[in-house]
């Protein structure tokens, strides 16, 4: 923008008509030149008057750049003392018309962004290999415009505000396997040449989609400030997904550098998603999770989970149904109850009894029954509590059957390694069985 203001106004600058008089006559433009009594007057004064059209082609061959403009410029009977011009730019997606008037009393020329509309994905092919490598592989549509106006002083100075808007953009990574849609964003620009934003820029996103971490977010909102120093921060950022809400802390993003650290709070969120905390144990699960957990974030790692604590929401109809596991509840119990030892023969069976539990263990384990679930507790310590859990899971429950001789469970499953990656399950105190 400033850029562009500096050459319409420049077109006006004493200094510079010299050198495009020749120009601007062979173009069609009329030239009225200063009576000889102007000598004496302010240098701005002796710019003669002119009324034209110009235009020509831009390109830069290192990004493919290549843009029609076109310059109209006019001295108005009405107003003795202004000079104005009009610049459109075409191409490469892009449509801006520039506005711009010279006082040549005070040497100030006012500027005006009339219209700015542009494809984004056009602006981002060109931009991102050279200033954006690190995402130049990224797929980028939608539209961006802007409005902005300010002041050029006779000195050089130059100073104004922009508003820059994009619409329905999205953002999709084929190789990593994430999307974003619905990208709408808000941004005032208040103190140009500054490119720092004023507090409050509204972003809003539809949906976010990463299959592969099992990540499915809609309805995103947050508050973004861009600072003098190049971070963007965040705030007010909450998102809806597995049924529930999240809200983040405030944090910021160093795109120079990308990478996140904050804490994410969670309410009602749908307990399906247990599975993912617990791979190969946990094979449905319903339900919700209310509470809070750090959360960090980078291209390199993804998204890596903090120390928090998810609690399941008191609610009827809460249940898990396990995985086939054979052997977690049963491996160190016997289909009888027996009162005699091995020695004691034939004796032995004759003085035992049917272990009311274990059919009905042997179902949950199996897979085959669901059980009921008064509480779930998840902590997580990524890196390691004093036993070396990554993460620690409490159930306890009871099963479907209401004629079941078992009547609570508590079960505790310890997690050790990267959340993600793998599962193992403590072995001391694993299962507690009340009948």
């Amino acid at each position: 923008m400033r850029l562009l203001a500096r050459q319409i106004a420049g077109l006006f600058q004493p200094r510079r008509l010299a050198r495009r008089v020749a120009l601007v006559t062979a173009a069609g433009l009329s030239l009225t030149l200063p009576c000889a009594n102007a000598a004496a007057a302010p240098s701005f004064l002796k710019l003669p008057r002119f009324d034209g059209e110009v235009s020509g082609d831009f390109s830069m061959p290192q990004n493919g750049l290549e843009l029609h403009w076109r310059l109209k410029v006019e001295s108005p009977e009405n107003e003795p003392g202004i000079r104005r011009g009009r610049l459109e730019l075409e191409g490469q997606g892009a449509h801006v018309v520039a506005r711009a008037s010279l006082d040549l009393a005070t040497g100030v020329t006012q500027w005006e962004i009339e219209k700015a509309e542009a494809d984004l994905a056009e602006i981002f092919s060109l931009v991102a290999p050279l200033r954006l490598p690190d995402f130049a592989h990224l797929s980028v549509t939608g539209t961006v415009t802007a409005q902005g106006g300010g002041r050029l002083a006779a000195d050089g100075a130059f100073s104004g505000a922009a508003v820059v808007t994009i619409t329905d953009a999205a953002i999709r990574d084929f190789f990593g396997g994430w999307s974003a849609e619905g990208l709408d964003a808000r941004v005032e620009l208040p103190s140009l040449p500054e490119l720092r934003t004023a507090p409050g820029g509204k972003l809003a996103l539809r949906s976010f989609s990463f299959p592969s971490a099992g990540v499915e977010m809609r309805d995103a909102a947050t508050d973004a400030e861009y600072a003098a120093d190049g971070r963007i921060h965040f705030s007010n950022t909450k998102v809806s997904g597995y049924g529930g809400g999240i809200a983040v802390e405030p944090f910021t993003l160093d795109p120079a550098a990308p990478a996140v650290a904050t804490r994410v709070h969670v309410e009602n969120i749908d307990s399906a998603s247990l599975a993912a905390f617990l791979p190969g144990s946990v094979a449905e699960a319903q339900g919700c999770f209310s509470g809070e957990l750090a959360l960090r974030w980078s291209p390199q790692a993804g998204v890596v989970p903090g120390v928090g604590k998810l609690a399941l929401v008191q609610a009827p109809g809460a249940s898990i149904r396990m995985s086939k596991t054979p052997g977690f509840f049963t491996s160190n119990m016997e289909p009888r109850l027996y009162f005699l030892p091995e020695s004691a023969g034939f004796l032995r069976r004759w003085f035992s009894l049917e272990n009311p539990a274990y059919d009905t263990l042997k179902k949950i384990e199996e897979g085959e029954m669901p059980i009921s679930v008064e509480n779930i507790t998840i902590n997580f310590t990524p890196e390691g509590d004093e036993a070396g859990r990554s993460a620690s899971v409490m159930i306890a429950a009871r099963p479907s059957d209401p004629k079941s001789a078992v009547k609570n469970l508590r079960i505790n499953i310890n997690i050790t390694g990267p959340v993600s990656k793998m599962l193992e399950i403590g072995t001391a105190d694993r299962v507690q069985i009340g009948f």
